[in-house]
Protein backbone atom coordinates (compact mmCIF):
# COMPACT_ATOMS: atom_id res chain seq x y z
CA UNK A 1 0.00 0.00 0.00
CA UNK A 2 2.95 2.50 1.01
CA UNK A 3 4.16 1.71 -2.52
CA UNK A 4 1.03 2.30 -4.33
CA UNK A 5 0.33 5.90 -2.10
CA UNK A 6 4.02 6.63 -3.46
CA UNK A 7 3.31 5.98 -6.83
CA UNK A 8 0.04 7.82 -6.96
CA UNK A 9 1.85 10.70 -5.73
CA UNK A 10 4.71 10.77 -7.88
CA UNK A 11 2.32 10.70 -10.35
CA UNK A 12 0.57 13.11 -9.41
CA UNK A 13 4.19 15.12 -9.22
CA UNK A 14 5.92 14.29 -12.34
CA UNK A 15 3.39 13.32 -15.03
CA UNK A 16 3.38 16.40 -17.31
CA UNK A 17 -0.16 17.57 -17.73
CA UNK A 18 -3.28 17.42 -15.80
CA UNK A 19 -5.53 14.82 -17.94
CA UNK A 20 -2.09 12.66 -17.58
CA UNK A 21 -2.60 13.16 -13.79
CA UNK A 22 -6.48 12.31 -13.86
CA UNK A 23 -5.81 8.70 -15.61
CA UNK A 24 -3.26 7.64 -13.52
CA UNK A 25 -5.16 8.98 -10.04
CA UNK A 26 -8.50 7.17 -11.26
CA UNK A 27 -6.53 3.67 -12.14
CA UNK A 28 -5.21 3.56 -8.66
CA UNK A 29 -8.17 4.24 -6.80
CA UNK A 30 -9.88 2.16 -8.87
CA UNK A 31 -7.08 -0.77 -7.86
CA UNK A 32 -8.19 0.58 -3.85
CA UNK A 33 -11.66 0.24 -4.93
CA UNK A 34 -11.29 -3.27 -5.64
CA UNK A 35 -8.74 -4.76 -2.95
CA UNK A 36 -10.36 -3.59 0.81
CA UNK A 37 -6.86 -4.56 2.39
CA UNK A 38 -5.11 -2.39 -0.06
CA UNK A 39 -7.52 0.67 0.44
CA UNK A 40 -7.22 -0.21 4.14
CA UNK A 41 -4.00 -0.07 4.36
CA UNK A 42 -3.60 3.58 2.14
CA UNK A 43 -5.84 4.44 5.34
CA UNK A 44 -3.52 3.70 7.77
CA UNK A 45 -0.51 5.62 5.89
CA UNK A 46 -2.60 8.60 5.91
CA UNK A 47 -2.95 8.62 9.61
CA UNK A 48 0.32 7.41 10.39
CA UNK A 49 2.12 10.87 8.41
CA UNK A 50 -0.88 12.82 9.76
CA UNK A 51 -0.13 11.76 13.52
CA UNK A 52 3.70 11.33 12.98
CA UNK A 53 4.08 15.22 11.71
CA UNK A 54 1.92 16.05 15.27
CA UNK A 55 4.48 14.03 16.72
CA UNK A 56 2.52 11.30 18.23
CA UNK A 57 2.80 7.58 17.29
CA UNK A 58 1.12 5.65 14.42
CA UNK A 59 -0.78 4.04 16.99
CA UNK A 60 -2.53 6.53 18.69
CA UNK A 61 -6.29 6.82 18.50
CA UNK A 62 -8.45 3.52 18.99
CA UNK A 63 -7.38 0.19 19.46
CA UNK A 64 -6.86 -1.79 16.46
CA UNK A 65 -7.59 -5.46 15.74
CA UNK A 66 -4.90 -5.91 13.87
CA UNK A 67 -2.89 -9.68 14.81
CA UNK A 68 -6.24 -10.82 16.40
CA UNK A 69 -6.01 -14.28 16.32
CA UNK A 70 -9.05 -17.02 17.32
CA UNK A 71 -9.23 -20.30 18.28
CA UNK A 72 -11.86 -22.60 19.40
CA UNK A 73 -12.97 -26.56 19.82
CA UNK A 74 -16.00 -28.21 17.79
CA UNK A 75 -19.66 -27.14 18.88
CA UNK A 76 -20.31 -29.50 20.88
CA UNK A 77 -17.12 -30.89 21.18
CA UNK A 78 -16.63 -34.59 21.56
CA UNK A 79 -15.74 -37.59 24.35
CA UNK A 80 -11.89 -38.62 24.64
CA UNK A 81 -10.00 -35.53 22.91
CA UNK A 82 -6.38 -34.72 23.69
CA UNK A 83 -4.50 -32.09 21.61
CA UNK A 84 -2.23 -29.67 22.05
CA UNK A 85 -2.00 -26.22 19.86
CA UNK A 86 1.34 -24.16 19.71
CA UNK A 87 0.53 -20.03 19.73
CA UNK A 88 3.24 -17.49 19.15
CA UNK A 89 2.74 -14.11 17.61
CA UNK A 90 6.84 -12.51 17.34
CA UNK A 91 7.23 -8.77 18.66
CA UNK A 92 4.43 -9.18 20.83
CA UNK A 93 5.37 -7.95 24.33
CA UNK A 94 2.61 -10.07 26.28
CA UNK A 95 -1.01 -12.09 24.87
CA UNK A 96 -4.19 -11.20 26.16
CA UNK A 97 -6.67 -14.34 25.80
CA UNK A 98 -10.82 -13.79 26.01
CA UNK A 99 -13.25 -15.87 26.45
CA UNK A 100 -16.48 -16.23 24.42
CA UNK A 101 -19.25 -16.21 27.38
CA UNK A 102 -20.58 -19.41 25.63
CA UNK A 103 -17.47 -21.14 27.02
CA UNK A 104 -18.67 -24.28 28.93
CA UNK A 105 -17.30 -27.59 29.87
CA UNK A 106 -17.64 -30.61 32.28
CA UNK A 107 -16.06 -29.02 35.45
CA UNK A 108 -13.33 -30.58 36.53
CA UNK A 109 -13.07 -33.32 33.56
CA UNK A 110 -12.70 -31.49 30.80
CA UNK A 111 -10.18 -28.64 30.91
CA UNK A 112 -8.65 -25.97 28.90
CA UNK A 113 -5.11 -25.40 30.19
CA UNK A 114 -2.40 -23.00 29.48
CA UNK A 115 1.32 -23.83 29.29
CA UNK A 116 4.19 -21.23 29.08
CA UNK A 117 7.71 -23.01 28.47
CA UNK A 118 6.36 -26.55 29.41
CA UNK A 119 5.08 -25.08 32.95
CA UNK A 120 1.00 -25.11 33.52
CA UNK A 121 0.11 -21.48 34.04
CA UNK A 122 -3.87 -21.70 34.10
CA UNK A 123 -6.89 -24.01 33.61
CA UNK A 124 -10.42 -23.16 32.68
CA UNK A 125 -12.98 -25.86 33.06
CA UNK A 126 -16.84 -25.46 34.30
CA UNK A 127 -19.59 -23.58 33.76
CA UNK A 128 -18.77 -19.98 35.32
CA UNK A 129 -17.47 -16.89 32.94
CA UNK A 130 -14.69 -17.40 31.99
CA UNK A 131 -11.68 -15.15 33.14
CA UNK A 132 -9.11 -13.89 31.39
CA UNK A 133 -5.44 -14.48 30.66
CA UNK A 134 -2.36 -12.72 30.62
CA UNK A 135 0.20 -13.93 29.05
CA UNK A 136 3.87 -12.17 29.80
CA UNK A 137 5.45 -13.55 27.04
CA UNK A 138 5.03 -13.79 22.81
CA UNK A 139 3.79 -17.67 22.88
CA UNK A 140 2.15 -20.37 24.63
CA UNK A 141 0.52 -23.87 24.45
CA UNK A 142 -2.73 -24.83 25.52
CA UNK A 143 -4.09 -28.55 25.51
CA UNK A 144 -7.52 -29.50 25.55
CA UNK A 145 -8.62 -32.60 27.18
CA UNK A 146 -11.90 -33.85 27.56
CA UNK A 147 -12.81 -37.45 29.15
CA UNK A 148 -15.41 -40.20 28.26
CA UNK A 149 -18.36 -39.52 29.91
CA UNK A 150 -20.42 -36.17 28.11
CA UNK A 151 -19.88 -33.09 26.06
CA UNK A 152 -20.71 -29.20 26.29
CA UNK A 153 -20.19 -26.51 24.17
CA UNK A 154 -16.70 -26.59 24.19
CA UNK A 155 -14.17 -23.27 24.15
CA UNK A 156 -13.63 -20.38 22.23
CA UNK A 157 -11.04 -17.38 22.58
CA UNK A 158 -9.10 -14.76 21.22
CA UNK A 159 -5.60 -13.66 21.50
CA UNK A 160 -4.48 -9.96 21.26
CA UNK A 161 -1.03 -9.40 21.17
CA UNK A 162 -0.18 -6.25 23.27
CA UNK A 163 2.76 -3.63 22.63
CA UNK A 164 4.00 -4.71 18.90
CA UNK A 165 6.56 -2.62 17.38
CA UNK A 166 4.94 -0.27 15.14
CA UNK A 167 6.02 -0.22 11.14
CA UNK A 168 7.82 2.93 10.67
CA UNK A 169 6.92 4.77 8.25
CA UNK A 170 9.96 7.06 6.85
CA UNK A 171 9.69 10.57 5.53
CA UNK A 172 6.94 11.70 8.06
CA UNK A 173 5.29 14.63 6.11
CA UNK A 174 1.66 16.62 7.26
CA UNK A 175 1.89 17.30 3.23
CA UNK A 176 1.88 13.35 2.39
CA UNK A 177 -1.19 12.42 5.05
CA UNK A 178 -3.51 15.38 3.50
CA UNK A 179 -2.29 14.35 0.05
CA UNK A 180 -3.47 10.69 0.82
CA UNK A 181 -6.53 11.85 2.92
CA UNK A 182 -7.69 13.71 -0.45
CA UNK A 183 -7.30 10.50 -2.29
CA UNK A 184 -8.91 8.53 -0.02
CA UNK A 185 -11.64 11.06 0.22
CA UNK A 186 -12.19 11.13 -4.00
CA UNK A 187 -13.07 7.05 -3.34
CA UNK A 188 -16.32 8.41 -1.43
CA UNK A 189 -19.70 8.66 -3.44
CA UNK A 190 -20.85 11.61 -4.49
CA UNK A 191 -23.95 13.47 -1.96
CA UNK A 192 -27.16 12.84 -3.42
CA UNK A 193 -27.82 15.79 -5.03
CA UNK A 194 -30.86 17.99 -3.71
CA UNK A 195 -33.96 18.10 -5.92
CA UNK A 196 -34.24 21.84 -7.27
CA UNK A 197 -37.37 23.58 -7.03
CA UNK A 198 -40.53 21.96 -8.75
CA UNK A 199 -38.59 18.48 -9.01
CA UNK A 200 -40.10 15.26 -7.15
CA UNK A 201 -37.11 13.77 -5.19
CA UNK A 202 -36.49 10.61 -6.28
CA UNK A 203 -37.85 7.50 -4.12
Amino acid sequence: AEGLAQLCRAFDNHLDSTAKRMRARSSMQALARRRPKVLAAVQELSMAHLLGSLGLPPGSGEASDQGQRRYESSHPYQNNEDYEVQVRIPGAQKLHITFDPQSVSEEGCDELIFMVDGEQVETRSGSSRWQDVIVEKDHFSYRWHTDGSCTKWGFAFTVTPKGLPQAEVLGISLGEGLWLLDFLMDLLPDPPRPAAAGETAPA
